[in-house]
Parts: C-alpha cells; structure tokens; sequence
C-alpha cells in the first residue's frame, strides 16, 4: 500500500519586516515551519474518474486555502506569515498537471521528485502568495495514464481491469473524496470505507468529512473479466481457462505454457494426477498485489488469481495448490510449504533455476512457530513481517527435509497421505485414517516412510509451540521403545494397537500395550520350538516340501 508516504504539502512562512508607527529600521527574519501548522485551513475535493476507453484516470482536486494566522507585532517588527507555494502529492506516472484558479488564472505547477520512484510532488506556485486572512481555491487536474504491463507504476487501465491507489488531502473533517468508475465494472475497495451510490452510468463511491486525511487511503481493483483474453489447455478430462488482460498477451501465451508443461512436471513430482473436477480459471490480476501476495488461490471459485508478472515459480506454485490445499493436509503451513517446495522442483524439472528458501533469521521481526501461522484476514489487514516469515520458515523447514530424504520418497510421503495410510506400518496394505493429516501425521511420515533423521529437529524448533513440548518428549521416548520392540520381535511387527495407538499420539496407551507385547516376545523362541515340533510330528520336512499333497 501507500503506508509512509505522509501527505507533506509545502508551506514557506517568511517573517517580512514592515515599517512600525516609530518607523524603526526593519529585520528581516524568514522562518520554515510544518505545512500542517495552526493558522492555515485546507478544504478539498478529490474526484478520481475511471476512463477506460480513453487508458486512463482523470483526477481533480479542488481545494480551499486559507490564511488564519494572524500577523505578529513584538516591539518594532510586525511578521507576516504568508504561503507562497502548495504541493500535492502525485504518482509518478502522472501528467498533464494543470493548475487553475477560480477567476480562470491558471497557476504554475512543477513536479519535485521524492525518496519513493514511484511518487512525486506536484508544486503549484500561488499567485499572489497568499497572507492573512486571504484564501485562493484552484483546480489541479491530471491523468494517470495506462501503464504497460510489469511497469513500475501502480496504475493499471485496460479493457478489462483497472486499479490505481486514491489519496484524501485536507484538514480533519474538511476532505472529501470521490470516486467513478463505469457501470458493467466489478468494484474492490481495499482501505477506508466509501458508500456506493449511482449516477449516470456510474458507480460513485464517497467518503465525506474525512476525520484523518493524513491516514486515510484506498485501492481500487475494478474489474470485467468478459473483456480478458482467453487460451484453453487440455489438461486430463477438464480443462483450464487462461484469461490475461487484452493488452497482455505475452502473459496469457506465458501462463499457456506454464498450465501445458508445468502440469505434467507436478504431476510427475507429486505422484498423483491432476486432481481437478471441474474447470480451473487462471486470470491476470492486480488484486493480490494489493493486498502483498503474488497471486492465490481460491478452491471454492476453482479459480487461480496471479499478477502481471511472468514468473514461473508463482505460477507453478498456484497451480501445485489443486493438490496442496485442505483436502490432503490440514494447516497453511504445510500446504504452502509442499507448494514452494514441489513448484521449485518443476521449475529445475523445465530447464530453470530452481529458488530457494532464505536462511531463517531468528532475531527477525515476524518470528512465530508456524502451527500459529494462521489464514489471513484479508479485510482486517495482516502483518507484513509474519507474512514473509511464515512463507519463507515454513518453506525452509519442508526443504531442510527433501534435501535429506530426496525427491522419491518425498513422492511416498504424499502418496501416504493422500491415501490416509499411517505412518507406522504392519504387514499386508497399511491401515487407512478417515481424516485430513496434520503435522503430527506428516512427521510421522516423513520420518517413517521417508526415512528422515533431522525432521522432528527442525519441527520442534520452527513448528510447535510451547504446549506441544511435552508431547513431543514423551514421542521420542515412545518411538525409542517402538524401534526396541521391533528389534526384538527380529521380523515380527508390531501389533495393530501399538501402531495405531503411536500414530494417534496417544504414547501413555501405546507404552503400556508395549510393554505387553515385550512379555508375549519372551515366549516367542518357546513357541516357535513348539511349532517346529508339531510340523515335525505330522511328517512336515522342515527342509523340503509338505510329504503329503
């Protein structure tokens, strides 16, 4: 968003000497001070208009300026405090600045950069300089042009979609902002509310009296997906719908590629098939960008949102969500973990350089345990600084682990879980749970089916919390007894109970049942003399075949 931008509107206060009664020489004495200090009243109006036809946003503020503060006699000086100059922050893309009194004098206006490329100050020389009480009201239009797909400005008109960030300027109560975009235009509004009314083929939206101009900000995202440009791919017995911007088709004919050879690489890496039912949209679109994401997607809608940008591991990684969403896994840590990992997988698997994780700083702002990396609320706002640490930890920790265990049984662990199969198995087909895995379950995957030694290592330090510590104490010395009871049974499984009851972490019930299972493999060489005896008794060769047929 636009968050610092601050809303510094030059103002120049001179202490201008003026003869006194006693006509005492003059000083002069100029002095800067804060553009929002007392004395000087800003009303205004912003209007932002929505012209696609034309590629553009057409934008007026109309604003009041008034003098209050009152010249200063002290001994022999009398200062008067005047405004010579106003600024008004602008995008950088912005032209045609024009600045017009109400008696039609039309005012210079020049543009002065900022610390941000992406903003500037549009300065308008006010003519004369306004001293107290005067007030002068003037126009300041200018368009925020199309700007050409990937560019670095915020503003994006076509056909099809549209955004573009609206600015309130004023003192408290006395800024009002307005907004039109076209009828048939599906309207987002990311900030400060705004109320919607109609007018003449318009949506207008309002926001009046504005109590904190300096604070208040709102994004548009204004859509007509029925003017997107569309390439249908193949994929299994559905299809997938590309819909790019009519001015992008390098994106469109991008994504193309992406659905047509990505797919197959997933597939191949992840083991399973293209599991969508139904047709899945992918559409070009600004809407994450304005809320920080470079693209999501949304299972319910079967439909995959991405930015302009034409980077392959988003795409992959949106696309890699058909398999990693809730179904197969419960908790946003892992689903997004498995899709980074999974779609840089494919992206080597295609000829590219696959990304990699960040290293985990442990002193970074956004630090949490991942099981309490929750789903956003995208309306309430999120923490920008969670959200980067919780994508790239959880990233690290699911990499850290196929960079030991290797692709093919990383392939194992999310055939397992796809099937529901416990981690801890017996002999013939593994027993199934009828329930959506968690952590517990993919831990317990990772290390039995694919083998992994640092896995609950790295799951303690970056994915549990404090009252998950003494679970997973007493799992470890559960898995010990697990592994002993193994070794003694020298080829015998473990019962079902004991393997059900570790899968359920439920470690008090599974020691107890191994300690039974210790006492009955006491009897074990006894029993197996015992057979021996009976087989031999009924004329079994134990070397050969069966003497009878």
């Amino acid at each position: 968003m636009l968050a610092g931008l601050g809303l510094a509107v030059s103002l120049l206060v001179m202490g201008v000497a003026t003869p006194s009664r006693a006509s005492t020489p003059a000083v002069v004495a100029p002095v800067v001070v804060n553009a929002y200090a007392d004395g000087f009243r800003i009303e205004s109006r912003t209007i932002y208009a929505l012209d696609p036809p034309a590629g553009a946003v057409h934008v007026a503020f109309d604003v009041t300026v008034t003098n209050q503060k009152p010249d200063q006699v002290t001994g022999s000086f009398i200062r008067q405090f005047f405004l010579p100059e106003f600024s008004v922050p602008v995008l950088a893309e912005a032209v045609g600045l024009r600045a017009v009194k109400d008696d039609g004098t039309e005012l210079p206006v020049s543009v002065e950069p900022t610390d941000s490329p992406r903003f500037s100050f549009a300065v308008i020389d006010l003519r004369p300089d306004l001293y107290h009480p005067s007030s002068q009201t003037f126009r300041f239009t200018y368009d925020l042009p199309r700007q050409a797909p990937r560019s670095e400005g915020f503003t994006r008109v076509n056909d099809a979609y549209a955004t573009f960030p609206m600015l309130a300027l004023g003192d408290p109560g006395l800024a009002d902002v307005e907004l039109l975009v076209p009828d048939g235009f599906e309207v987002e509004l990311i900030g400060d509310a705004m109320t919607e009314s109609a007018r003449d083929g318009q949506q207008v939206f309002t926001a009046t009296a504005i109590e904190d101009p300096d604070a208040w900000e709102v994004l548009l995202s204004a859509r007509d997906d029925s003017q997107l440009i569309e390439r249908v791919i193949d994929v299994g017995d559905e299809e997938v719908e590309v819909l790019g911007w009519p001015d992008d088709p390098v994106w469109a004919d991008f994504a193309a590629t992406q659905v047509t050879e990505g797919v197959p690489a997933l597939e191949a890496l992840i083991g399973l098939d293209w599991p969508a039912t139904s047709t899945i949209e992918v559409v070009e679109t600004a809407s994450p960008y304005l809320y920080g994401y470079a693209g999501w997607f949304m299972p319910i809608e079967s439909l995959i949102e991405v930015g302009d940008k034409l980077d392959q591991h988003v795409m992959l990684h949106e696309l890699s969500h058909l398999w990693f969403n809730d179904d197969l896994f419960e908790g946003r840590w892992i689903n997004e973990a498995f899709a980074d990992q999974v779609s840089a997988m494919a992206v080597a698997e295609l000829g590219g350089e696959a990304p990699a994780p960040a290293l985990i700083d442990p002193a970074d702002p956004g630090l949490l345990k991942l099981n309490d990396w929750s789903n956003p609320d995208l309306q309430a706002g999120v923490s920008d600084d969670q959200e980067r640490y919780g994508y790239n930890t959880s990233w690290s920790v699911l990499h850290a682990v196929v960079a030991e265990i290797g692709a093919e049984r990383l392939t194992a662990v999310i055939g397992a879980a796809d099937a529901g199969q416990v981690a801890y198995r017996g002999p013939g087909v593994p027993e199934e749970l009828a329930r959506t895995f968690d952590w517990k379950e993919l831990l317990d995957l990772l290390e039995e089916i694919g083998g992994s030694a640092q896995a609950a290592g790295v799951f303690e330090q970056h994915v549990v919390g404090e009252a998950d510590a003494s679970a997973f104490a007493a799992r470890a010395v559960a898995r010990q007894h697990y592994d002993e009871l193994l070794a003694a049974g020298t080829g015998w499984a473990a019962p079902t109970s004991v393997r059900l009851a570790m899968t359920d972490w439920r470690f008090d019930a599974a020691e107890t049942l191994m300690i039974e299972a210790l006492r009955i493999l006491d009897t074990k060489e006894a029993v197996v003399e015992c057979e021996q005896a009976v087989l031999r008794l009924i004329g079994f060769d134990m070397d050969g075949e069966h003497p009878y047929r």
